[in-house]
């Protein structure tokens, strides 16, 4: 897994290196760090289609914040907060409980 993770954060590295251009450490700040962070835990960190919600989940946040872009990172730091402490593993682990006491309750 840390073998797969690393080919894919560098394919990832040098496919952003043709599309900018060139690489330097200005191209990523703090808030793309909190992003980042923001989509694992917002979706969940145990599975892939937790990836894929909290990314879908971050992206349509910020389509929601890009007249207030100076409030994102707070907007990101309470989405983090709520879930941490509400659904610790994220979206798609709340649903999968969800799901299960539903189902429980049917049988």
């Amino acid at each position: 897994a840390f073998a797969l993770s690393g080919v894919i954060a560098g394919a990832a590295g040098s496919l952003l290196a043709l599309f900018v251009g060139y690489i330097s450490p200005d191209l990523f700040t703090i808030d793309q760090s909190v992003q980042v962070l923001t989509m694992a835990l917002l979706g969940g960190m145990t599975s892939l289609l937790g990836a894929i919600v909290g990314a879908a989940a971050v992206q349509a946040l910020a389509e929601l914040l890009r007249d207030f872009s100076e409030y994102q990172l707070i907007a990101y730091g309470v989405a983090i907060v709520i879930v941490v402490t509400v659904l610790p593993d994220g979206l798609v682990g709340g649903l999968r409980r969800l799901a299960g006491a539903v189902g429980g309750r049917r049988a």
